[in-house]
């Protein structure tokens, strides 16, 4: 008994050090959702782009791989074989998807175009994978299907201004 408590202890404090990294304070009233406000006039880094679509072709992948396909099968449910295993690995997919949705929010905030098509789109994920990062430990998993809608829908947003993702996973 004191092994799954100790893999699960050292997932979240992985997830909670992962989720705490970077130079960019959270706002007293929470995260904030970017806009098209926020968006630049002209591209400001090379192939921001084709970064955009490496990170949140990890995310998708990732997400798909550790999160949504266990859920599907049931594995996060209570009584599943492995159990305490599969959300170890839910909660810490989901704190690294948090992170490279970050990084593909840099990435589109450098990209006119795809900005004011996905910025609102991703910053919502973002803030959504956050929540998920602390529900699944637990026990909640109502917001997996949501998260799964909007990543798809995300996902054809991109395609449709000329993002194609493909979907890899770690």
């Amino acid at each position: 008994m004191r092994r799954p408590l100790a893999i699960i202890a050292s997932v979240l404090l992985f997830a909670a050090v992962l989720t705490g990294c970077g130079s960019d304070p959270i706002p007293a009233g929470g995260p904030s959702i970017a806009s098209a406000a926020d968006c630049p006039t002209s591209n400001t880094t090379a192939f921001a782009k084709t970064k955009f679509v490496g990170h949140v072709g990890l995310a998708a992948g990732s997400f798909h791989h550790w999160i949504w396909k266990p859920f599907k099968a049931g594995a996060l449910q209570k009584g599943a074989h492995h159990r305490v295993v599969a959300i170890a690995k839910a909660v810490a997919t989901a704190a690294f998807v948090q992170h490279e949705i970050k990084q593909a929010i840099q990435d589109v905030k450098a990209s006119p175009g795809l900005c004011k098509a996905v910025i609102t789109p991703l910053s919502e994920l973002q803030n959504a994978f956050g929540n998920l990062a602390s529900t699944l430990g637990t026990g909640n998993f109502a917001s997996v299907a949501g998260i799964n809608a909007s990543l798809a829908s995300l996902l054809a947003l991109a395609d449709r201004n000329g993002a194609q993702i493909t979907e890899t996973s770690t």
